[in-house]
């Protein structure tokens, strides 16, 4: 399993490599790199050279000094530790979410026996009732020995004001398993997605099951789940869908085009998509209802 980041303790690694000239910094850290991404070394010297970037005389000179950073077998101790500890994180956040996830699907299945699964519920909660358990939610914490960047502090505000602490963190874990960490552009962008969801910490975990990068409402519709009402909706076929505007996801709404027939998507006068809030029916007697 490929991951985007690994930790460095700089503090660490100094006390542990001072005695390294520059070429070997270079090819240690090309080694532990390759460890943490790939989950071990080989112990051929030819590859271990390769790796390291270097050549076989410099490699013949380093190769002693570079092996005793490891234990036998090129095995690199702190690294496996690390690696445990951060599939352990993973593990738990996906367990949390599927359990979450089948405790709303039994109550949602027992409070209507008769609807199909991924049906969409007959209307949507209003915007206050959504709203309601995410009034002044507290701003998540970060742990661990490096202090957090002003940055990491906004994305995780970000969700904040959508998700629970909890949530918030799950999210920002699953983009990063995936090779996509959050910038707060991006954060801000996936915040304002999951807010259009009658409920946003079930949405996020669908977003986790499916091994979503992103939510698009539609997405949300098709998996059962309700949106919220949004301000300034009335009776009229407006009233039908939910307005938002243009998200940087091309293959939600790619998608949901096929879905449509690949019709163009349907815009006011301000140039924002409507979204439905309930998806046409598939039976082949039923028409599509108009946007």
């Amino acid at each position: 399993m490929s991951r985007a980041w690994m930790p460095l303790y700089v503090a660490d690694y100094l006390a542990d490599t001072g005695h390294l000239s520059a070429a070997e910094h270079g090819g240690y850290l090309l080694l532990i790199m390759h460890y943490w991404q790939n989950g071990g070394l080989p112990t051929e010297d030819r590859r271990l050279a390769r790796i390291a970037r270097m050549s076989p005389a410099e490699w013949g000179a380093s190769c002693d000094t570079l092996a005793d950073l490891f234990a036998e077998g090129w095995v690199h101790k702190r690294i496996d530790a690390e690696l445990k500890a951060a599939a352990d994180v993973s593990g738990k956040a996906r367990a949390k979410a599927v359990k979450r996830w089948q405790v709303h699907a039994a109550a949602d299945a027992g409070a209507d026996a008769g609807a199909l699964p991924g049906h969409m519920p007959e209307a949507c909660q209003s915007q206050s009732q959504s709203q309601s358990h995410k009034q002044s939610p507290p701003v998540p914490k970060r742990t661990g020995r490096a202090r957090a960047l002003p940055e990491h502090r906004e994305i995780e505000a970000a969700f904040g004001a959508v998700l629970s602490p909890e949530q918030a963190q799950a999210v920002i874990a699953h983009r990063r398993t995936l090779k996509k960490p959050l910038t707060l552009h991006a954060a801000k962008l996936l915040a304002s997605q999951l807010a259009l969801a009658a409920e946003p910490d079930r949405a996020a975990d669908l977003m986790i099951l499916r091994g979503w990068q992103g939510f698009a409402p539609e997405w949300g519709v098709n998996a059962g789940l309700a949106l919220a009402a949004q301000p300034g909706q009335s009776g009229s076929d407006a009233g039908a869908g939910v307005r938002i505007s243009p998200i940087d996801d091309p293959e939600a709404w790619d998608a949901w085009r096929q879905a449509r027939g690949g019709r163009p998507l349907p815009t006011d006068r301000t140039g924002c998509w409507t979204v439905p809030s309930r998806l046409p029916p598939t039976t082949p007697q039923a028409s599509e209802p108009t946007a």
